[in-house]
């Protein structure tokens, strides 16, 4: 899936993620322990929702530039509505999000788009592998294969967008 995509759920664990941390800032040692298994987590299941958005069938929506914008949209609209002490955890999670990726095909993005001649390692995530990627390519898609495409991406976005609403407490309050 594109990059936006895997944002965007990055964003609602993370989102999540904050709503199970103290309340305050703390010293005490016990609840920074706590908030730090929940950020932990929180990259963990960011690092498994990516291989598990990968393996669903998709096509891919959005194009490099359109990919970017999108992906910028999502990380600025989600950074500008959350408390200020949230911001960490969530981009902890962005990272987990989106961190697959970098470390499969930045290179080769790289060498791509810019001309550079950076090594192509063997890929380290197996969903970025031929038999784990529900990528779907070329000009032999069945019409139905389009369909699943576009109903898998409704459901990270719709599902995304529930637990967004669903945990809002952690987003700034607006002055009455």
């Amino acid at each position: 899936m594109n990059i936006a995509f895997h944002t965007l759920a990055g964003l609602a664990i993370g989102q999540t993620a904050a709503t199970r941390v103290s309340a305050e800032p703390s010293r005490d040692p016990e609840a920074r322990r706590h908030d730090a298994l929940v950020a932990t987590l929180a990259f963990g299941f960011a690092v498994m929702s990516h291989g598990i958005l990968d393996g669903l069938p998709h096509e891919y929506p959005f194009r490099a530039l359109g990919d970017t914008l999108a992906t910028a949209v999502v990380v600025a609209a989600g950074m500008s509505v959350l408390q200020r002490r949230h911001r960490v955890l969530v981009l902890i999670a962005l990272i987990g999000a989106v961190l697959p990726d970098v470390i499969d095909h930045a290179p080769r993005d790289l060498n791509r788009h810019f001309g550079t001649h950076l090594p192509e390692l063997k890929k380290v995530f197996p969903w970025h592998g031929a038999g784990g990627s529900g990528s779907l390519s070329g000009d032999h898609i069945l019409f139905r294969a389009h369909i699943a495409s576009l109903v898998n991406h409704v459901i990270v976005v719709a599902f995304s967008a529930a637990m967004l609403w669903l945990t809002r407490s952690v987003w700034r309050r607006r002055p009455s």
